[in-house]
Order: structure tokens, then sequence, then C-alpha cells
């Protein structure tokens, strides 16, 4: 399994087939590969559910790939977008602290929340500051989105970290 950096934070919410195009389009151009046929960016969009984040792993997938080994990364079976791209960045963060308890308290969290609230039911009431840099931290690497001053987690996100947590035990 290859690793890939991101230098930007990535977005998982969908675009409409028009948009994922376009962004698709933009992002092989930077890296000089050809037109995709639209059977071709429609199969694409159709396997990825039109999420953001597929766009830039499809364009980092064909720096190195052929569109096969790229199709054929999503076609294996019990590979999925989520566990490719989303279990490198977890597991960065899974075994350290303060991280592990906020990703298992937020994907937990029926509705968005404060610092202090996240805190309390992370049982890290002492450890204010560094509940503060964990949250910006995995808001960075969008495991969590911000609102005002209230944190919440992804709905695919979340499932996945439940059920990897539930497999951990």
């Amino acid at each position: 399994r290859r690793q890939i950096n991101l230098p930007f934070s990535i977005q998982l919410s969908a675009y409409t087939f028009d948009e994922f195009r376009s962004l698709l389009e933009k992002e092989l151009s930077s890296i000089n590969k050809t037109e995709l046929s639209s059977d071709v960016v429609e199969k694409l969009y159709h396997l990825t559910g039109g999420l953001q984040l597929a766009v830039r792993m499809i364009t980092a997938l064909l720096r190195d790939y052929s569109l096969e080994t790229v199709f054929s990364k999503f076609n294996q079976e019990n590979n999925s977008l989520y566990e490719f791209v989303v279990e490198p960045i977890i597991s960065k963060y899974w075994n350290k602290h303060p991280y592990n308890k906020l990703l298992i308290t937020t994907a937990h969290l029926s509705k968005s929340s404060t610092v202090p609230e996240i805190a309390q039911k992370a049982g890290l009431m002492n450890e204010i500051q560094a509940v503060e840099e964990g949250l910006v931290g995995l808001t960075q690497v969008s495991l969590l989105t911000k609102d005002n001053d209230k944190y919440l987690m992804h709905p695919l996100i979340k499932e996945y970290i439940l059920n990897r947590e539930k497999l951990k035990q």
C-alpha cells in the first residue's frame, strides 16, 4: 500500500458531475496528463461518489500509475477510497495522545461540540490546551470540521473510526 502525503486540506463533500470533471481536468493538466474520455470520467465519478478528495487522490495516483492501476485500486475487494486515503491519515494520529481520545470521542458525538464539551467527554479537562491543539490538527487534515467554535466529524469518517475501534478491541 502506498501512502500519499497531501500538502493541503482535503474535503469530504461531493461534487456534481460537471464540477468533478472540471477539477479533474484541471488537476490532470497540472501533471501533464492527457484528457480522459467522458466514459472514463463518468466511471471515476461513480466509483468515487464524486468526492472532492478523490480528485486529488486520483491525480496523485496518476502521477505514478496507469489509469488501469487506478481503477484496480477502487475495484479490489475489501478496499475502499476511505481505507486507501483515510487510513494513513488516521494511523498517523491513532496512537498519539490526545488524538486517539479525540478521534474516538468525536466519532461518538451526535452533534457538533465545543472544546470544553469534547474535553469533558474525552476525560481531558485538565489538558484543554492539548485538546484545542489536537482538534485544530485533526481539522487541518480534514478528519474534523469546525463551524464557529464547534467541531464535528464527517459521517463517513465517523463510521470508519467506529468500525476501526470495534476491530481493534
